[in-house]
């Protein structure tokens, strides 16, 4: 089922490809563990600010990073809303 709450799992991927931890990432971002921990969970909203960082980061784009796996997403609670109308 879908949820609003959805992990960025190639936001981790990427991290632990580029042997980072949590705190590593939060330190250059300038935020705490903690708001970055629950970013990369889907607790905290990703803003437009991060996700460019982010993605400069990890020398990639913010669609490469994010985008791709927020289209699946919304095409998955689609088909849910639309099997609800069946």
């Amino acid at each position: 089922m879908y949820s609003k709450k959805a992990p960025l799992y190639k936001l981790r991927k990427a991290r632990l490809e580029h042997h980072l931890t949590q705190g590593d990432v939060a330190y250059i971002l300038g935020c705490t563990t903690q708001f970055y921990s629950q970013i990369e969970r889907g607790i905290n909203v990703l803003s437009y600010d991060y996700a460019v960082r982010l993605a400069l980061m990890f020398q990639t784009t913010p669609d490469e990073l994010f985008f791709k796996q927020f289209k699946y997403m919304h095409v998955q609670k689609l088909d849910v809303e639309k099997n609800r109308e069946k």
